[in-house]
């Protein structure tokens, strides 16, 4: 369940989709448009401008790789303003060593179990 975070507009609850591909942007728009207030970025630097301008999001979700600043550099960022946010972790990566990083840095998990061992209860990427 989402936390109950209201846009300022429309009375939607807003995504902040951050990700260097256009036709993921593209995609994220069409799929969660009709349900909540989407606001996009190309880059990290842009995301965390647009998190004080155009918040609260409920959820942020983001590139792992990006130019400039990583995903996971990103998403610690959004995680000290807001620990509420709900943040996602987008990956093409096709070894655990990056999603790793990506769990170790960013503590998506509280339970205390380590980063390395989530992972491998998890089937790997689809070719």
């Amino acid at each position: 369940m989402l936390p109950t975070v209201e846009s300022p507009t429309h009375g939607r609850a807003a995504v902040l989709c951050v990700d260097d591909e256009v036709t993921l942007l593209d995609f994220f728009t069409r799929v969660l448009s009709p349900e909540f207030r989407v606001v996009l970025a190309h880059d990290g630097a842009t995301a965390l401008e647009l998190l004080g301008g155009c918040g609260p999001f409920a959820v942020v979700v983001s590139d792992l790789s990006m130019p400039g600043m990583s995903g996971s550099t990103f998403l610690a960022e959004v995680r000290s303003r807001d620990p509420q946010t709900v943040r996602v972790m987008l990956s093409g990566c096709d070894h655990v060593g990056g999603a790793t990083e990506v769990v170790a840095t960013v503590s998506f998990q509280n339970d205390g179990t380590p980063p390395g061992r989530v992972l491998q209860n998890h089937s790997p990427p689809l070719s």
